[in-house]
């Protein structure tokens, strides 16, 4: 759901890579769309509607794909709800 999450997935892969041996890794999801912050990506993210993944693609290199920007973003067709995502990950 995090637009830099997504942008540094390469990053932190290389890092697990290189260090599962030496270093304990945990996923920890910090609930970036709860309650009131819940809704759809445009009403509850305009910023990212506005452009602010091309600032991530920029920095990081990886690329948005289509469906994103021509679906999601244009048609307001996200539901961000983080709420469902950590149950799952905690059972998990």
């Amino acid at each position: 759901m995090c637009g830099w999450c997504y942008g540094f997935t390469v990053v932190m892969e290389a890092i697990y890579s290189k260090y599962r041996d030496t270093i304990d890794f945990n996923v920890v999801c910090g609930g970036l769309a709860l309650r009131e912050r819940a809704g759809f990506i445009n009403d509850v993210a305009p910023y990212c509607k506005e452009g602010a993944y091309l600032q991530v693609e920029k920095t990081t290199g990886v690329r948005f794909g289509e469906l994103f920007v021509n679906d999601v973003l244009k048609n307001n067709s996200m539901f961000m709800d983080s709420t469902y995502l950590a149950i799952a990950l905690c059972i998990v």
